[in-house]
Formats: C-alpha cells, structure tokens, sequence
C-alpha cells in the first residue's frame, strides 16, 4: 500500500500480486524495490509508483531468500528506462550464515513501454538479468 501524506490518498500498488511483502525500500524516489515469500525463498522484487498506479505486477530482480533489504539511489533516465540502482540485502542459507549481498547495477536496459508493459501485467516476460 501506498499512502500519500498530502493527500491522504492510499493506493494498492500490488493487488495482482500474491506474496506477503516482507523488507522494503525506497529506491531514489521512482521505484520501491521489496522482498516477498514465494516457494520456499524471499525473491527480490521491484516496482515503479509512478509508472503503474495501482494493481501492478513487480517485476522479480533475484532469487535467494533474502531481507533487510536498503536500495541505492537510482540514476533517472527518460527513454528508454535504466534499471540501475544498487541494492544491499541479507541473504540466509541453511548452508552459509546470513551474509550481506549488492544486487550490483544492471546492464538492463528496457524501454519505457517494455517495462509498463511487464508491471501491468501484459508481459510475463523475466528481465535478462534476473537469477
């Protein structure tokens, strides 16, 4: 849910999706990147305010369980759209103790409708990027 001081107004941002967000985080002041369970992990996953108003589809970053998540600043770009911001996250593992990963800038470069396309749920398609 996102909730407006000014106004008041409250919008559901991920009503299409079904996961119970866990850790999240503003990244710059375009995209809220969060973590969800889904499958027995906590994928990473993002999603852009201002391009999809409500009842979006976040588009998933990485796999992992991950947590705490704490974004970077995000280099605003206006076509075609820069999916580039730095993102810290706990990983746990019953293999390794929790440690903390950089999901590092991607070279994934989309166009504006390409990704308006994926958070509104017309494309399924995943980023190159994404594991």
């Amino acid at each position: 849910m996102l909730y407006e001081r000014i106004s008041g107004k409250i919008t559901n941002l991920t009503e299409n999706f079904d996961g119970w967000v866990g850790s999240f985080g503003w990244a710059g002041r375009h995209e809220i990147v969060f973590s969800a369970e889904a499958h027995g992990e906590s994928p990473i996953y993002n999603i852009f305010p201002e391009i999809c108003h409500e009842r979006c589809h976040p588009i998933k970053l990485t796999d992992g369980f991950n947590d705490d998540i704490a974004a970077g600043e995000k280099i605003v770009v206006d076509t075609p759209t820069s999916i580039s911001e730095t993102v810290l996250f706990n990983r746990m593992s019953l293999r390794a103790p929790t440690a903390i990963f950089i999901l590092e800038p991607a070279s994934c470069v989309i166009g504006g409708e390409k990704l308006k396309a994926m958070l509104l749920g017309v494309s399924k398609e995943e980023l190159p990027d994404a594991h």
